[in-house]
């Protein structure tokens, strides 16, 4: 009889091991970066009908010791690890923070964006599903990542899920354009950038849009010309759109733009004041029809309003147009750049969960962090006690008095036209 007392392990913990056991692997895979992943061929095989293909078919993997695959090693360990235990540490939602201090960089993005691409052509859906969600939080918390992952997803080329890079258009087409700075669209390749600027619906005016081709083409990138590459897509932005008085000097000055493009412009105004009996308008986003307007009710179309004007509030600072970028708590979380105290910030409007009431609140939430994460930096300016699923548009008092000054906001809505 065997007196042992080793303690037998779990299913889970007999799955984990694979991973540390070399002795339990019977087959290497190889990344295109020449790391090696040792793992199982008949664990890999039960879950991926592609493994299974590969290792219990008649290709020629299915005998060899070490398979290649076009994927970095960082990936295809993210990809075993899944297969054994149903997670990934790629994935998770954990602030990690690499040598240099951040939280994630342009290598962790790449990273997961081909995870995603792994995810679909290993026919994982539930890694899929997973690496959206990492996204999802990325996004949430740091808005202005949404250039770097639209550039990853790009360079992933066909192999990237149609809904990833759905969502990261969508992200892009919502990025609050008075915070971009040169650091953060550097990344852009000139075929993405084109791309962006020829979409139809992204949600800046004409003049935002120059102003993100005027900072990428102050960047530096070897080989290019920067600059030239920007002259031609100038072509893509609708100067005819601008305030005349913003032609004759910026757009001028900036020396990106040709004269006989201006003078294009100049003329198409010209001849929409002669037809027209209304004065255009020069700030209207491009992806939002001219018709839309700011109400209270009804609602223009179904769905949450793209937009909040917050108005009249005795906080100047909190006064503005908000822009709907994702969701906290279940509801729509709409951000709002701005300056406090003569500090750069961005404010949130949201919905806040508070024992058994909620509030609709306006706050200054620190870069990078969520509501109630860091109380010392949070500035609560004004609340509104509700539970619908779109701001009220009164009812508003003061928060903290601290902050929050008489009167309180009103706010407008405004819905996109499917």
């Amino acid at each position: 009889m065997n007196n042992s007392s080793a303690k037998e392990i779990s299913r889970d913990e007999m799955l984990a091991s694979f991973l540390t056991d070399e002795a339990l692997n019977d087959v290497t895979l190889k990344g295109n970066d020449g790391v090696e992943v040792f793992a199982n061929r008949f664990l890999l095989s039960a879950r991926s009908p592609v493994f299974r293909a590969m290792f219990l078919g008649k290709f020629r993997e299915a005998s060899s010791p070490v398979v290649e695959i076009d994927f970095r090693g960082c990936v295809l360990q993210a990809v075993v690890e899944y297969i054994y235990t149903d997670r990934a540490g790629m994935t998770s939602c954990k602030k990690r923070k690499n040598e240099d201090g951040q939280v994630f960089d342009s290598q962790r993005i790449q990273s997961l964006v081909s995870l995603a691409a792994a995810a679909s052509f290993f026919e994982l859906s539930g890694l899929g599903e997973s690496v959206l969600k990492k996204f999802e939080h990325i996004w949430g918390m740091y808005p202005l990542s949404s250039f770097e992952i639209f550039q990853a997803c790009r360079m992933a080329g066909p192999s990237i899920p149609t809904a990833m890079l759905g969502k990261a258009r969508t992200r892009v087409r919502r990025t609050p354009a008075d915070c971009i700075t040169k650091d953060r669209i550097h990344c852009l390749s000139p075929d993405v950038l084109e791309e962006i600027l020829k979409d139809p619906e992204m949600q800046m005016s004409e003049c935002q849009l120059f102003r993100i081709l005027s900072l990428w083409a102050q960047g530096t990138l070897q080989g290019e010309d920067r600059k030239g590459i920007a002259k031609d897509l100038s072509k893509h932005i609708r100067f005819e759109k601008m305030d005349p008085q913003i032609l004759s000097t910026t757009i001028t000055a900036s020396g990106l733009v040709a004269s006989e493009q201006l003078l294009e412009a100049y003329k198409h105004q010209a001849l929409e004041a002669r037809t027209k009996s209304k004065p255009p308008t020069f700030s209207a986003s491009r992806g939002i029809p001219e018709t839309t307007t700011w109400a209270v009710q009804p609602r223009l179309s179904s769905g949450n309003p793209v937009e909040i004007l917050v108005q009249g509030a005795g906080s100047e600072a909190v006064n503005g147009i908000f822009v709907r970028d994702g969701t906290f708590n279940g509801h729509c979380r709409y951000i709002k750049p701005g300056t406090y105290g003569e500090a750069s910030c961005l404010f949130w409007l949201y919905r806040w969960n508070s024992g058994r009431k909620e509030f609709w609140v306006i706050s200054i939430i620190a870069v990078g962090e969520m509501p109630g994460s860091c109380p010392r930096e949070e500035k609560d300016f004004y609340k509104m006690e509700g539970y619908g699923s779109d701001p009220p548009s009164s009812g508003w008092e003061k928060a903290d008095p601290k902050y929050g000054v008489e009167p309180s906001p009103n706010l407008l809505s405004r819905y996109y036209k499917k």
